[in-house]
Protein backbone atom coordinates (compact mmCIF):
# COMPACT_ATOMS: atom_id res chain seq x y z
CA UNK A 1 0.00 0.00 0.00
CA UNK A 2 0.60 3.77 -0.69
CA UNK A 3 0.18 6.46 1.84
CA UNK A 4 -0.05 9.96 0.20
CA UNK A 5 0.79 13.68 1.27
CA UNK A 6 1.85 16.88 0.20
CA UNK A 7 5.19 19.17 0.57
CA UNK A 8 5.61 23.12 0.50
CA UNK A 9 8.41 22.74 -1.90
CA UNK A 10 9.81 20.03 -3.29
CA UNK A 11 8.67 18.92 -6.81
CA UNK A 12 10.71 20.00 -9.88
CA UNK A 13 11.60 22.15 -10.90
CA UNK A 14 13.12 22.88 -7.26
CA UNK A 15 11.38 24.40 -4.41
CA UNK A 16 7.45 23.91 -6.01
CA UNK A 17 5.31 22.22 -3.97
CA UNK A 18 4.10 18.57 -4.75
CA UNK A 19 2.23 15.39 -4.18
CA UNK A 20 4.05 12.40 -3.34
CA UNK A 21 3.43 8.58 -2.54
CA UNK A 22 5.27 6.70 0.45
CA UNK A 23 5.27 2.80 -0.10
CA UNK A 24 5.01 1.39 3.07
CA UNK A 25 6.33 -1.98 1.98
CA UNK A 26 9.84 -0.43 0.38
CA UNK A 27 9.82 2.68 2.32
CA UNK A 28 10.21 4.60 -0.86
CA UNK A 29 9.23 8.06 -1.64
CA UNK A 30 7.90 9.30 -4.76
CA UNK A 31 7.14 12.52 -6.20
CA UNK A 32 3.82 12.25 -8.18
CA UNK A 33 2.85 15.66 -9.11
CA UNK A 34 3.94 19.27 -9.11
CA UNK A 35 1.72 22.01 -8.05
CA UNK A 36 1.95 24.79 -10.23
CA UNK A 37 2.25 28.73 -9.27
CA UNK A 38 0.00 30.76 -10.84
CA UNK A 39 0.18 33.58 -13.07
CA UNK A 40 -2.07 36.16 -12.93
CA UNK A 41 -2.99 39.99 -14.33
CA UNK A 42 -3.78 41.76 -11.35
CA UNK A 43 -3.50 42.60 -7.96
CA UNK A 44 -3.68 45.11 -4.79
CA UNK A 45 -0.26 45.92 -4.62
CA UNK A 46 3.04 45.10 -7.13
CA UNK A 47 4.54 42.73 -7.72
CA UNK A 48 1.98 40.47 -8.74
CA UNK A 49 2.67 36.95 -7.78
CA UNK A 50 0.94 33.70 -6.63
CA UNK A 51 2.70 31.00 -4.36
CA UNK A 52 0.42 27.82 -4.07
CA UNK A 53 1.43 26.55 -0.87
CA UNK A 54 0.00 23.77 1.04
CA UNK A 55 -0.68 23.44 4.32
CA UNK A 56 -2.93 20.63 4.73
CA UNK A 57 -3.14 17.16 3.99
CA UNK A 58 -5.15 15.53 1.14
CA UNK A 59 -8.46 13.87 1.18
CA UNK A 60 -10.04 10.76 -0.42
CA UNK A 61 -13.66 10.57 -1.99
CA UNK A 62 -15.21 7.75 -2.42
CA UNK A 63 -14.28 8.12 -6.16
CA UNK A 64 -10.91 6.98 -5.47
CA UNK A 65 -9.47 10.88 -6.31
CA UNK A 66 -7.48 13.01 -3.58
CA UNK A 67 -7.92 16.75 -3.21
CA UNK A 68 -6.62 19.21 -1.52
CA UNK A 69 -6.06 23.11 -1.02
CA UNK A 70 -3.81 25.93 -1.47
CA UNK A 71 -3.60 28.66 0.58
CA UNK A 72 -2.24 31.29 -2.64
CA UNK A 73 -2.51 30.49 -6.43
CA UNK A 74 -5.28 29.62 -8.84
CA UNK A 75 -6.32 31.94 -11.77
CA UNK A 76 -7.34 34.96 -9.21
CA UNK A 77 -3.89 34.05 -7.06
CA UNK A 78 -6.32 33.63 -3.91
CA UNK A 79 -6.09 30.18 -3.18
CA UNK A 80 -8.08 26.74 -4.79
CA UNK A 81 -8.79 23.76 -4.30
CA UNK A 82 -7.49 20.47 -6.35
CA UNK A 83 -7.64 16.90 -7.33
CA UNK A 84 -5.23 14.03 -8.07
CA UNK A 85 -5.89 11.08 -9.61
CA UNK A 86 -3.05 8.53 -8.18
CA UNK A 87 -3.98 6.07 -11.25
CA UNK A 88 -2.67 8.47 -13.45
CA UNK A 89 -0.57 11.02 -11.06
CA UNK A 90 -3.02 13.82 -12.76
CA UNK A 91 -3.16 17.02 -11.27
CA UNK A 92 -6.19 19.44 -12.20
CA UNK A 93 -6.89 22.33 -10.17
CA UNK A 94 -10.94 22.70 -10.16
CA UNK A 95 -11.54 25.30 -8.11
CA UNK A 96 -10.53 29.56 -8.12
CA UNK A 97 -11.32 31.59 -5.03
CA UNK A 98 -11.91 35.07 -6.07
CA UNK A 99 -13.09 36.73 -2.59
CA UNK A 100 -10.49 38.46 -0.44
CA UNK A 101 -9.34 41.21 1.77
CA UNK A 102 -9.87 44.81 -0.88
CA UNK A 103 -9.64 42.44 -3.98
CA UNK A 104 -5.88 40.97 -2.70
CA UNK A 105 -4.45 38.76 -0.70
CA UNK A 106 -5.01 34.93 -0.27
CA UNK A 107 -8.34 33.70 0.93
CA UNK A 108 -6.37 31.29 2.80
CA UNK A 109 -8.08 28.05 2.82
CA UNK A 110 -5.70 26.08 5.22
CA UNK A 111 -7.59 22.98 6.84
CA UNK A 112 -7.99 19.44 5.37
CA UNK A 113 -11.34 19.06 3.74
CA UNK A 114 -13.83 16.63 5.49
CA UNK A 115 -16.06 14.22 4.14
CA UNK A 116 -19.72 14.87 5.06
CA UNK A 117 -22.56 12.44 5.63
CA UNK A 118 -24.29 13.40 2.22
CA UNK A 119 -20.43 12.71 0.34
CA UNK A 120 -19.56 16.06 -0.24
CA UNK A 121 -16.26 17.57 1.06
CA UNK A 122 -16.51 20.85 3.37
CA UNK A 123 -13.64 23.12 4.32
CA UNK A 124 -13.34 26.63 5.78
CA UNK A 125 -11.21 29.43 4.46
CA UNK A 126 -9.38 31.95 6.42
CA UNK A 127 -10.53 35.25 4.84
CA UNK A 128 -12.91 35.36 2.43
CA UNK A 129 -16.71 34.98 2.07
CA UNK A 130 -18.67 38.28 1.74
CA UNK A 131 -16.99 39.84 4.93
CA UNK A 132 -13.20 38.77 4.37
CA UNK A 133 -13.77 37.23 7.26
CA UNK A 134 -13.49 33.55 6.61
CA UNK A 135 -15.98 31.15 5.38
CA UNK A 136 -17.60 27.72 5.27
CA UNK A 137 -17.96 25.57 1.82
CA UNK A 138 -18.66 22.11 0.46
CA UNK A 139 -17.21 21.05 -2.97
CA UNK A 140 -19.55 18.40 -4.82
CA UNK A 141 -17.07 16.01 -6.26
CA UNK A 142 -19.36 14.10 -9.35
CA UNK A 143 -19.44 18.00 -10.57
CA UNK A 144 -16.61 19.95 -9.11
CA UNK A 145 -18.87 22.41 -7.75
CA UNK A 146 -17.63 24.70 -4.91
CA UNK A 147 -20.52 26.68 -2.82
CA UNK A 148 -19.94 28.83 0.09
CA UNK A 149 -22.52 28.06 2.76
CA UNK A 150 -21.38 30.47 5.81
CA UNK A 151 -19.57 33.91 5.26
CA UNK A 152 -18.35 34.77 9.12
CA UNK A 153 -19.51 38.50 9.95
CA UNK A 154 -17.43 41.34 9.79
CA UNK A 155 -15.73 43.66 12.69
CA UNK A 156 -13.17 40.60 13.66
CA UNK A 157 -9.70 41.25 15.05
CA UNK A 158 -10.23 44.14 17.50
CA UNK A 159 -10.20 43.07 21.06
CA UNK A 160 -10.91 46.46 22.21
CA UNK A 161 -14.18 45.92 21.02
CA UNK A 162 -15.41 42.83 22.69
CA UNK A 163 -18.57 40.76 20.97
CA UNK A 164 -18.73 42.61 17.79
CA UNK A 165 -18.12 39.09 16.09
CA UNK A 166 -19.21 36.97 18.20
CA UNK A 167 -19.64 33.97 15.71
CA UNK A 168 -15.70 34.26 15.25
CA UNK A 169 -13.89 34.73 12.47
CA UNK A 170 -10.38 33.52 10.57
CA UNK A 171 -10.54 29.63 10.75
CA UNK A 172 -7.40 28.16 10.32
CA UNK A 173 -8.26 24.66 10.76
CA UNK A 174 -10.53 22.54 8.95
CA UNK A 175 -14.16 21.00 10.00
CA UNK A 176 -14.60 17.85 11.94
CA UNK A 177 -17.45 15.76 11.92
CA UNK A 178 -19.02 14.29 15.13
CA UNK A 179 -20.84 10.80 15.64
CA UNK A 180 -24.27 13.87 15.60
CA UNK A 181 -23.54 14.46 11.82
CA UNK A 182 -23.22 18.03 13.07
CA UNK A 183 -19.59 19.25 12.02
CA UNK A 184 -17.30 21.23 14.48
CA UNK A 185 -14.59 23.91 14.16
CA UNK A 186 -12.83 26.76 15.78
CA UNK A 187 -12.00 30.59 14.60
CA UNK A 188 -8.71 32.24 15.30
CA UNK A 189 -10.19 35.46 16.12
CA UNK A 190 -13.90 36.92 17.06
CA UNK A 191 -16.12 35.74 19.39
CA UNK A 192 -17.25 37.64 22.92
CA UNK A 193 -13.39 38.32 23.72
CA UNK A 194 -11.67 38.74 20.63
CA UNK A 195 -9.56 34.90 21.33
CA UNK A 196 -11.12 32.92 18.88
CA UNK A 197 -14.57 30.86 18.94
CA UNK A 198 -15.54 26.94 19.13
CA UNK A 199 -18.66 26.70 16.91
CA UNK A 200 -20.73 24.14 15.23
CA UNK A 201 -21.81 23.75 11.61
CA UNK A 202 -24.65 21.87 10.64
CA UNK A 203 -25.13 21.00 6.96
CA UNK A 204 -28.60 20.40 7.04
CA UNK A 205 -29.65 23.84 7.46
CA UNK A 206 -26.40 25.62 7.17
CA UNK A 207 -26.09 27.02 10.18
CA UNK A 208 -23.79 27.77 12.62
CA UNK A 209 -23.74 28.32 16.26
CA UNK A 210 -20.52 29.35 18.36
CA UNK A 211 -20.78 27.42 21.52
CA UNK A 212 -17.30 28.46 23.41
CA UNK A 213 -15.44 32.30 23.20
CA UNK A 214 -11.83 31.61 24.07
CA UNK A 215 -10.62 34.51 26.32
CA UNK A 216 -7.06 35.38 25.47
CA UNK A 217 -5.77 36.06 28.85
CA UNK A 218 -6.76 32.73 30.07
CA UNK A 219 -6.87 30.75 27.14
CA UNK A 220 -5.34 31.99 24.82
CA UNK A 221 -6.20 32.16 20.98
CA UNK A 222 -7.19 28.85 18.76
CA UNK A 223 -3.76 27.21 17.14
CA UNK A 224 -5.29 24.38 15.23
CA UNK A 225 -4.11 23.90 11.93
CA UNK A 226 -5.31 20.61 10.79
Amino acid sequence: GKLYGTTTGMGAPAGMPSIFSFDITTNGLAIRATIPQSEYASCGYPPCYSYSQTRSSLTQASNGIFYGTTIGGGVNGKGSVFSFNPSTDSFSTIYSFSDGYAGYGYVSPNGRLAVGPNGLLYGTTGQGGVNSRGSIFSLDTETNEVSTLYSFSNGAGYSDIPGWNADGAGPRAGLTLGADGIFYGSTHDGGLYDGGTIFSFDINSDTLSSLYSLDMPSSGRERGWR
